[in-house]
């Protein structure tokens, strides 16, 4: 299987001439593949980033026994609704509200967003530039019913085993400084971060209904600045 680790620049041909009177023209004789590889360059991204897809079916990036085995971990319902969210390389759906019945793959499917998200990042030059951002730490934050879950579903998944396991986690293209902060429902973690990426997890079992709703729209409101 081929993995699309590769430099971008090696891989578009440059026939699009930027001083052109006629770039739409140009534009139009691209194919598919150098078109996207336009678009990648102008969002800074050094590599192409892994499509959801590949993410769960290739080994190279998740889809090992050690997490979603070729995505035989997923039900077909994830997968189809995966595809709508991230098509290609775009996120058409950047707020989600996930629910259903215990062990029908939430938590799951948001550790594979999470997933997602560094890797979309660690593929590009400086996410910071991409985002108009300080250069300070971009923040993952897990809120969760209690701190201690939020850390052994969510933290220490993606720093001990998805870095740990993953070929392509383990030497990721571009090194950035992301911290994962976790939280109970009643700290103030990730206040003050530049939140790139944020779960609000089992909300419903939160002791303070208004106390949640508080969180979520906070959350929201520092996600939209970003």
């Amino acid at each position: 299987m081929i993995h699309n680790f590769t430099d971008i620049s090696s891989l578009y041909s440059g026939k699009l001439d930027l001083n052109s009177v006629s770039v739409e023209e140009q534009y139009a004789q691209l194919t598919e593949e150098e078109r996207e590889l336009v678009f990648l360059k102008l969002k800074g991204y050094t590599q192409r980033p892994p499509t959801i897809e590949q993410m769960y079916t290739d080994p190279y990036y998740l889809g090992g026994a050690d997490f979603f085995n070729h995505g035989d971990n997923l039900f077909p319902f994830w997968k189809e609704s995966l595809g709508k969210i991230f098509p290609g390389h775009f996120t058409r759906f950047p707020y989600l509200c996930l629910s259903g019945a215990i062990g029908i793959g939430k938590s799951v499917t948001s550790r594979l967003c999470m997933a997602m998200t560094l890797a979309r990042l660690s593929c590009m030059e400086s996410p910071y530039k991409t985002f108009g951002l300080a250069p300070k730490p971009m923040s993952f934050v897990i809120y969760h019913r209690n701190e201690e879950t939020a850390v052994v579903e969510f933290k220490r998944w993606l720093e001990r085993d998805v870095k740990g396991k993953s070929p392509f986690f383990k030497n990721l293209p571009n090194e950035h400084n992301i911290k994962v902060i976790t939280s109970g429902p009643l700290s103030a973690g990730g206040l003050g971060a530049d939140v790139i990426f944020i779960i609000i997890g089992e909300v419903n079992f939160w002791p303070n209904e208004e106390k949640a709703m508080e969180r979520v729209n906070s959350m929201v409101l520092r996600f939209k600045s970003r």
